[in-house]
Formats: structure tokens, C-alpha cells, sequence
């Protein structure tokens, strides 16, 4: 298997067109008009969308489909025709069970169920248990899993790149009109004395933006419990502190040398391969051995995610924060998916992310590579199933 220099499978990315998505928009849409209010509380918030923000709360099931029937089904050592099954059944999880993202698989039009529903969810003994976890490739700098009962389940990654605006090809025609530009323009001998700075802008023209709507890309496939054993444990009001962003100083100020110490003092390597902060990083940790910073006047808890680095006794830390960290490379190192030059000083930026309810394991998303790949075992799997329907 190739891999690129981020740690995903390299070939297993594709173009996203207007046609692929369309049982998603309908399927949302059905969500939408079902709604009796007039707007639609999320699961962890109080707060009400509308049309627009229920689009973007449930377009990243899009992939659920077109990962098997662009990725991963062309490559079955088989001359039949299997298609994906996708759950399009609308239930309460809490009460009816969690389906898998994949119920079934048809070969040459026979059903061949994976998971069926008798006034619960229940795997079909034998048959392979796949979830699919979407992310986004902007700004998304962490991967998450909550636990429904995933143990036994295959986890498929998939990152999606859509335009912004995604929506736009499934607006009528009449939305290009130029007779609807041109009633826009503003009179600005009406109401423009001075404009000089450039701080009034004309109205922009919609053009119409074909039927590429972005990429998808298959990035790991995993077991969950695998995810879940090289990721980073949160109950639930225990925050997530992860490196947002890794950039070259060319010197640091206030440098004090009884202060300065490798990284390694600072971590302990796990058994994975990646690095996990311990006790000589944190100011503070409770009875619990959660560390925790105050914030007016509270214990804020947080946990540090794992980092990789290829040689943390040659990379010294020569100050630190809660925010942040300066690095001084002896040599040349990688620190995550970022290559640290000999001699060389680097400033480490950190976000922590304070969370509410529900316990979640996370993971900084350039480290799956890390997990173990379980894309041969499951490909290994429905070529069986597919071979003795």
C-alpha cells in the first residue's frame, strides 16, 4: 500500500459530482420538511438550524455511499455487480439502536443484509460491521470517535474537500439570470458621494459552477477498537489540548538555561509509536491524574494529545506555556508530519478545545497513520461474502 507524506493511502481519491450525492440532498430534505417547528435542535446543543445548517450538519454522510461504490468496490477480486446498501431509515438511535453506515451489500441484485432490525438493530452473525467517519479537510485538525458499541466494527476515515459553495448546482437555472444581476446593480450616483478607499463593493455576479462539488479521499481503514487503543481517552468535561500549528523562529527571547531540557523528559513513548505528555509537562493535576489549569476562579481539566517525533532526546525545549512551546532542533527531526532543520528554533502553537458531555477518544488527524490497517482484513471479508452468495 502507498502512502503520501500526510500518512493517507495515496489513490484513493476522487472527484464528487452533483449526480453522487443526490439520495443525500433528498434524504436531508426529507429531514427537513418532517420537522414540525421551525427550526431543528442538534444532539449536543440547544441551538436551532435552519435549511442551511441542517445541510451542513448532515452532508458529511454523503461519503457512506460513494466510498464502496468508487473506491473501495472496484477493487473486489470479482466479475459480479455488488452495489452498496445505505441506511436511509429514519429512527431514534436512543431507542431503536445505531445501524451500520453500510446494512448490506447487493450481488447481482440479491440482498445480502449485514445488520437487520427487530424492534432493535442487530448484526448479522458473520457479516462485517463498517462505520464510516467523515472529516473535513479544512482547519480540522483532530479526529474524534464517540463509542456507540464500534469494538468489533470497521472504522473507515474518509476526508471531504467541498466547495463552499456545494448547494449551488442544485439551485434552479434562474439563479445565473443576468436580468437578475443587472436589477441589482446599485444607483451610485444616488447614494455614492466618495468611494476612494475601495470600501463599497458591487454586487457579485452567481455564475454557474458545473457539477464538481469537491473530492473525497479514503484515508485509513481501521478496527474502532484499534482507533480507539492509539487515541486519546476524554470523559465527558475533560477538554483536548493538540498542536495547531508548528512554525520556524529565527531566534526566542528570555531563554533560561536552567530551564532548558530535551523533549523526552517531557513524554513517554507508547507502544504505537507515538509520544504521550506525563507528569513533567503539566503545572497541575488532580487526585485523578487529570491535569487541569484555572480559569476564573475553576479547574479547567484537559488532556494533551499524542504527538510523534522521530528523536525527542535531540529536540530541546527551551521554553513553555500552556499556549505554546520553543523548540531548538540539534538535529534534524520530524515533529508530527513537520520536518525540524539542524540548528534551528521552531515556536509549537497549542488550542484547547473545552468540552461538555460525552466521553470521546481523539486523535490529531496527520497521526492516523499510526493505527493499525485493517483495509486487506475487510477487503478480504466481502471478497468471501460476495464469492459464496
Amino acid at each position: 500500500m502507498l502512502i503520501d507524506s500526510k500518512g493517507y493511502i495515496m489513490n484513493k481519491i476522487i472527484t464528487v459530482r452533483k449526480t453522487d450525492i443526490l439520495k443525500t440532498i433528498y434524504f436531508v430534505l426529507g429531514i427537513i420538511q418532517k420537522q414540525k417547528g421551525s427550526s431543528m435542535a442538534g444532539s449536543l446543543s440547544s441551538k436551532g438550524d435552519l435549511m442551511g445548517g441542517i445541510f451542513d450538519r448532515w452532508i458529511n454522510t454523503f461519503p457512506e455511499r460513494i466510498v464502496f461504490e468508487k473506491i473501495m468496490f472496484p477493487e473486489l477480486k470479482t466479475d459480479k455487480i455488488v452495489e452498496p446498501i445505505s441506511d436511509f431509515y429514519s429512527y431514534d438511535p436512543r431507542k431503536a439502536g445505531i445501524a451500520p453506515d453500510l446494512i448490506g451489500i447487493k450481488v447481482d441484485k440479491k440482498v445480502i443484509p449485514f445488520s437487520i432490525f427487530d424492534e432493535k438493530w442487530t448484526a448479522v452473525s458473520g457479516m462485517p460491521q463498517i462505520e464510516i467517519k467523515t472529516f473535513k479537510k479544512q482547519k480540522q485538525k483532530m479526529v474524534s470517535l464517540r463509542n456507540q458499541g464500534y469494538d468489533d466494527k470497521y472504522l473507515i476515515m474518509v476526508e471531504n474537500d467541498l466547495r463552499i459553495d456545494y448547494l449551488l448546482p442544485y439551485f434552479i437555472p434562474e439563479m445565473y439570470s443576468e436580468e437578475i444581476y443587472k436589477e441589482m446593480t446599485m444607483n451610485n450616483e444616488s447614494f455614492v458621494i466618495s468611494n476612494e478607499n475601495g470600501l463599497l463593493g458591487e454586487p457579485v455576479k452567481v455564475h454557474d459552477p458545473g457539477d464538481e462539488l469537491g473530492t473525497i479521499q479514503l484515508i485509513k481503514i481501521a478496527k474502532a477498537s484499534d482507533f480507539m487503543k492509539c487515541s486519546t481517552f476524554c470523559d465527558e468535561k475533560v477538554g483536548i489540548q493538540n498542536i495547531k500549528n508548528i512554525e520556524e523562529r529565527e531566534s526566542v527571547r528570555g531563554i533560561k538555561n536552567d530551564e532548558i531540557s530535551p523533549l523526552s523528559k517531557y513524554c513517554s513513548k507508547m507502544s504505537w509509536g507515538l509520544y504521550r505528555f506525563n507528569k513533567n509537562w503539566f503545572d497541575n493535576i488532580d487526585d485523578n491524574g487529570i491535569p487541569y489549569y484555572i480559569k476564573t476562579g475553576n479547574k479547567v481539566h484537559y488532556k494533551s494529545l499524542d504527538f510523534y517525533a522521530d528523536n525527542p532526546d535531540k529536540i530541546s525545549v527551551v521554553k513553555k506555556s500552556r499556549n505554546s512551546m520553543y523548540l531548538f532542533s540539534e538535529e534534524d527531526n520530524m515533529l508530527n508530519n513537520t520536518k525540524l532543520e539542524k540548528g534551528k528554533y521552531y515556536k509549537v502553537d497549542f488550542a484547547i478545545l473545552e468540552r461538555g458531555g460525552g466521553s470521546e477518544y481523539f486523535l490529531q488527524k496527520e497521526l492516523v497513520k499510526f493505527i493499525p490497517d485493517a483495509e486487506c482484513e475487510l477487503m478480504n471479508e466481502l471478497n468471501k461474502i460476495i464469492e459464496r452468495s
